[in-house]
Protein backbone atom coordinates (compact mmCIF):
# COMPACT_ATOMS: atom_id res chain seq x y z
CA UNK A 1 0.00 0.00 0.00
CA UNK A 2 2.46 2.65 1.00
CA UNK A 3 4.51 1.59 -2.88
CA UNK A 4 1.37 2.56 -4.19
CA UNK A 5 1.22 6.46 -2.34
CA UNK A 6 4.13 7.00 -3.22
CA UNK A 7 3.78 6.46 -6.57
CA UNK A 8 0.05 8.35 -7.00
CA UNK A 9 1.08 11.23 -4.61
CA UNK A 10 3.42 12.71 -7.38
CA UNK A 11 0.99 12.03 -10.20
CA UNK A 12 -1.35 13.81 -8.07
CA UNK A 13 1.12 16.88 -7.74
CA UNK A 14 2.22 17.06 -11.09
CA UNK A 15 -1.76 17.09 -11.80
CA UNK A 16 -2.70 19.98 -9.73
CA UNK A 17 0.32 21.80 -10.89
CA UNK A 18 -0.60 21.78 -14.40
CA UNK A 19 -2.27 24.86 -16.08
CA UNK A 20 -5.95 25.58 -16.06
CA UNK A 21 -7.41 25.78 -19.29
CA UNK A 22 -9.71 28.73 -19.05
CA UNK A 23 -12.42 29.83 -21.97
CA UNK A 24 -12.27 33.39 -23.12
CA UNK A 25 -15.44 35.67 -22.10
CA UNK A 26 -17.13 37.58 -24.92
CA UNK A 27 -15.53 41.05 -23.67
CA UNK A 28 -12.15 38.92 -24.02
CA UNK A 29 -12.73 38.13 -27.31
CA UNK A 30 -14.34 41.60 -28.73
CA UNK A 31 -10.66 42.94 -27.04
CA UNK A 32 -8.70 41.00 -28.99
CA UNK A 33 -10.93 41.57 -32.23
CA UNK A 34 -10.81 45.01 -31.76
CA UNK A 35 -6.99 44.96 -31.70
CA UNK A 36 -6.88 42.89 -34.45
CA UNK A 37 -9.43 44.43 -36.77
CA UNK A 38 -6.74 47.63 -36.18
CA UNK A 39 -4.04 46.20 -37.02
CA UNK A 40 -5.50 44.46 -40.02
CA UNK A 41 -6.82 48.02 -40.74
CA UNK A 42 -3.31 49.58 -40.33
CA UNK A 43 -1.93 46.70 -43.05
CA UNK A 44 -4.93 47.38 -45.42
CA UNK A 45 -3.78 50.65 -45.27
CA UNK A 46 -0.16 49.75 -46.46
CA UNK A 47 -1.60 47.99 -49.36
CA UNK A 48 -3.99 50.65 -50.38
CA UNK A 49 -0.91 53.33 -50.48
CA UNK A 50 1.21 51.03 -52.37
CA UNK A 51 3.74 51.06 -49.60
CA UNK A 52 4.96 46.79 -50.31
CA UNK A 53 7.52 47.25 -47.69
CA UNK A 54 5.26 48.39 -45.00
CA UNK A 55 2.82 46.02 -45.69
CA UNK A 56 5.32 42.57 -45.10
CA UNK A 57 5.94 44.18 -41.75
CA UNK A 58 2.67 42.60 -40.83
CA UNK A 59 3.94 39.25 -41.88
CA UNK A 60 5.88 36.58 -39.47
CA UNK A 61 9.47 36.80 -40.13
CA UNK A 62 9.93 32.78 -40.01
CA UNK A 63 10.20 29.81 -41.86
CA UNK A 64 6.67 28.81 -40.50
CA UNK A 65 4.88 31.55 -42.50
CA UNK A 66 2.75 30.14 -45.23
CA UNK A 67 0.48 31.66 -47.82
CA UNK A 68 -2.01 29.93 -50.07
CA UNK A 69 -3.14 31.56 -53.18
CA UNK A 70 -5.25 30.05 -55.58
CA UNK A 71 -4.46 26.76 -55.37
CA UNK A 72 -0.87 27.91 -54.74
CA UNK A 73 0.69 27.34 -51.33
CA UNK A 74 3.95 28.87 -50.43
CA UNK A 75 6.56 28.57 -47.05
CA UNK A 76 8.85 30.90 -45.22
CA UNK A 77 9.12 34.69 -45.27
CA UNK A 78 12.19 35.36 -47.21
CA UNK A 79 11.01 33.00 -49.82
CA UNK A 80 7.30 34.49 -50.31
CA UNK A 81 8.67 38.10 -49.98
CA UNK A 82 11.97 37.31 -52.65
CA UNK A 83 8.67 35.97 -55.18
CA UNK A 84 6.55 38.96 -54.23
CA UNK A 85 8.75 41.98 -54.34
CA UNK A 86 9.32 42.45 -57.61
CA UNK A 87 5.51 42.60 -58.87
CA UNK A 88 4.20 44.15 -55.44
CA UNK A 89 6.80 47.26 -55.96
CA UNK A 90 5.57 48.32 -58.85
CA UNK A 91 2.42 49.13 -57.72
CA UNK A 92 1.32 53.04 -56.56
CA UNK A 93 -2.12 52.14 -54.83
CA UNK A 94 -4.50 49.36 -54.58
CA UNK A 95 -8.43 50.26 -54.01
CA UNK A 96 -9.65 47.77 -52.04
CA UNK A 97 -13.53 47.71 -50.91
CA UNK A 98 -14.29 45.16 -47.80
CA UNK A 99 -18.15 44.07 -48.43
CA UNK A 100 -17.91 41.51 -45.30
CA UNK A 101 -15.29 41.00 -42.78
CA UNK A 102 -15.39 38.87 -39.72
CA UNK A 103 -12.63 38.05 -36.76
CA UNK A 104 -12.98 34.78 -35.32
CA UNK A 105 -11.06 34.94 -31.80
CA UNK A 106 -9.96 31.25 -31.30
CA UNK A 107 -7.29 31.98 -28.57
CA UNK A 108 -5.50 34.49 -26.02
CA UNK A 109 -3.07 35.13 -29.16
CA UNK A 110 -4.43 34.07 -32.34
CA UNK A 111 -7.30 35.27 -34.42
CA UNK A 112 -7.86 34.79 -37.87
CA UNK A 113 -10.12 37.61 -40.01
CA UNK A 114 -12.07 36.20 -43.60
CA UNK A 115 -13.02 39.07 -45.21
CA UNK A 116 -14.36 39.51 -48.90
CA UNK A 117 -14.41 42.22 -51.49
CA UNK A 118 -13.68 43.67 -54.56
CA UNK A 119 -10.23 45.88 -55.49
CA UNK A 120 -8.21 47.22 -58.43
CA UNK A 121 -4.33 47.85 -58.27
CA UNK A 122 -3.18 50.93 -60.12
CA UNK A 123 0.85 50.42 -61.28
CA UNK A 124 3.80 52.97 -61.70
CA UNK A 125 3.31 52.93 -65.23
CA UNK A 126 -0.52 54.20 -64.79
CA UNK A 127 -2.09 50.74 -65.79
CA UNK A 128 -5.08 49.83 -63.40
CA UNK A 129 -6.27 46.33 -63.30
CA UNK A 130 -10.35 45.93 -64.09
CA UNK A 131 -12.46 45.23 -60.43
CA UNK A 132 -11.83 41.82 -59.07
CA UNK A 133 -13.46 40.24 -56.46
CA UNK A 134 -11.53 38.38 -53.58
CA UNK A 135 -11.69 36.69 -50.59
CA UNK A 136 -9.13 36.95 -47.74
CA UNK A 137 -8.12 34.84 -44.34
CA UNK A 138 -5.28 36.10 -42.43
CA UNK A 139 -4.62 34.36 -39.54
CA UNK A 140 -2.89 36.53 -36.87
CA UNK A 141 -1.11 35.33 -34.42
CA UNK A 142 0.51 37.07 -31.36
CA UNK A 143 4.27 36.69 -31.16
CA UNK A 144 6.19 39.03 -28.37
CA UNK A 145 3.22 41.25 -28.05
CA UNK A 146 3.22 42.06 -31.87
CA UNK A 147 0.34 40.69 -33.89
CA UNK A 148 1.56 39.19 -37.28
CA UNK A 149 -0.38 37.17 -40.11
CA UNK A 150 1.09 33.35 -39.80
CA UNK A 151 -1.15 31.70 -42.49
CA UNK A 152 -2.67 33.14 -45.35
CA UNK A 153 -5.45 32.38 -48.09
CA UNK A 154 -6.12 34.34 -50.83
CA UNK A 155 -8.80 33.30 -53.56
CA UNK A 156 -10.17 34.88 -56.55
CA UNK A 157 -13.25 34.01 -58.82
CA UNK A 158 -12.30 32.87 -62.22
CA UNK A 159 -11.90 35.80 -64.80
CA UNK A 160 -14.98 35.61 -66.74
CA UNK A 161 -14.69 36.00 -70.83
CA UNK A 162 -15.22 39.28 -72.06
Amino acid sequence: MRRHALVVLPLAFLAACQPATTELTDEQKAEIAAEVDSIQAEFMDAWKEGDFERAITYYYDSPDLTVAIDGTIEHGYAEIMAKARPGYTQVASMDITITSSETIVLAQDVACKVEGGIMTATFKNGFTTPEQSYVYTPVWVSREGEWKIHVMHESFPPTQPM
